[in-house]
């Protein structure tokens, strides 16, 4: 367990380090809602090119990320974060002179390096300069970070993609604005030297870190299961044939709002659900589940995802503090945020296959199309596992209590 100390970053610093938060929704969120376009300025690609190419990233993203944390053994965090800003942003707007959609794809998988470097990154920073109660605070303040982006950046592109399906690929130069603050104003975090003896012996995983690995991966493919089916359903559906396109932008737009709603509140909330803040937290969003599953008008399905994005802006700081809070030694935690932050895109990259996968489960006795049998079986999946955590669950855990 970690020594209390002295958290020592200054307001710039804390903003330097805050801001490349902006970037976790970012590769999905500006992407997505063109490719329509960017299908159509190729004609004849594959609907399945197109689709892996909006989710390619997740790929190589998820490698890196979990990969991150062994490669600050040799590296400062902050020289690593830039690295990885200054290639997010190239190869993110480099599509814009491509010839076709297979180039796309290879260039959205180079993408993903740049962003499985960042990601865990700010995390890891935080963790190195700041303790505590603070540390739990900030790391949810990321996640407040990324949502307000997101919100932003729903807002502009959906706006701007009128005029060309390329603004969706230059908004990535906003990687260089955000390389110029880090380099600025983020404080040095140089590797630790290590020491040899029983000290070294002391660098393992502890079988948590696998936990909160796989269960944060859980969360963010179900919660990618929203962004991914609800367009289907609404504009499947009799009931949604007369609502404008708009209504999936509003929707993402809600969904963010959940996220940064949660991360605002997580400290206090984790303070009074303590042991219960999990099996709360995936009720809760059985419920969030269930309201899309009825949802057949505009205010209950936007209701449904402010709900539905609750639970990643809860979960997502809560497995991070637990890395940084339990982690004995530099490069245990290290490792442990590099595995927390692949998390995420082990979720996209799951979330097609996993859904294709429910589907299959679906008979015609049930009443139900694909898209709402897919949120009715989340509605029991999450319930399943807020049941299961009301009972297993790893003593150790308490440390997040008493900060």
């Amino acid at each position: 367990m970690e020594i209390e100390k002295q958290s020592n970053l200054t307001r710039f610093g804390t903003f330097a380090v805050l801001i490349p938060g902006a970037l976790w929704l970012w590769e999905v969120g500006v992407v997505s809602p063109a490719m329509a376009l960017i299908q159509q300025a190729f004609p004849g690609t594959p609907d399945a090119l197109a689709q892996f190419a909006t989710t390619a990233p997740y790929v190589t993203m998820f490698i890196v990320s979990f990969i991150a944390g062994a490669i600050s053994k040799y590296m400062d965090k902050k020289i690593i974060m830039v690295i990885g800003l200054l290639l997010y942003g190239v190869t993110g707007m480099l599509p814009v002179l491509a010839a076709n959609m297979t180039q796309i794809l290879i260039l959205r998988l180079i993408t993903g390096i740049g962003a499985g470097l960042v990601i865990p990154m700010t995390s890891a920073i935080i963790a190195d300069h700041v303790f505590g109660e603070k540390r739990t605070k900030m790391l949810a303040m990321t996640n407040v970070v990324s949502n307000i982006a997101a919100v932003v950046m729903a807002l502009a592109i959906g706006f701007l993609m009128m005029i060309t399906w390329k603004v969706s690929f230059y908004s990535f130069a906003i990687c260089f604005i955000i390389a110029v603050i880090v380099i600025i104003g983020a404080p040095k975090s140089p590797p630790i030297k290590e020491e040899t003896g029983a000290l070294q012996e002391k660098v393992k995983i502890p079988p948590n870190f696998f936990l909160y690995f796989f269960g944060l991966g859980l969360v963010w493919m179900i919660h990618a299961l929203f962004p991914i089916q609800i367009s289907l359903m609404v504009f499947a559906e009799n009931n949604f044939a007369a609502l404008p396109p708009q209504i999936i932008g509003i929707s993402m737009v809600t969904l963010s709002a959940g996220g940064i709603i949660a991360s605002y509140f997580f400290p206090k909330i984790i303070k009074i659900l303590k042991r219960a803040f999990i099996p709360v937290v995936m009720f809760v969003f059985a419920v969030g589940a269930l309201l899309t599953y009825f949802a057949h008008s505009i205010p209950l399905l936007l209701v449904a995802s402010v709900v539905w994005g609750l639970m990643v802006g809860f979960m997502t700081p809560y497995c991070f503090a637990l890395i940084g809070a339990k982690s004995i030694n530099q490069r245990q935690k290290d490792i442990g945020m590099g595995m927390v932050g692949a998390s995420a895109p082990l979720g996209g990259v799951l979330c097609v296959p996993a859904s294709q996968l429910i589907i299959l489960f679906n008979h015609s006795s049930l009443g139900m199309n694909d898209y709402r049998w897919v949120f009715f079986s989340a509605v029991f999946i999450m319930l399943v596992v807020g049941i299961v955590t009301l009972f297993i669950r790893p003593k150790a855990d308490d440390i997040m209590f008493r900060q």
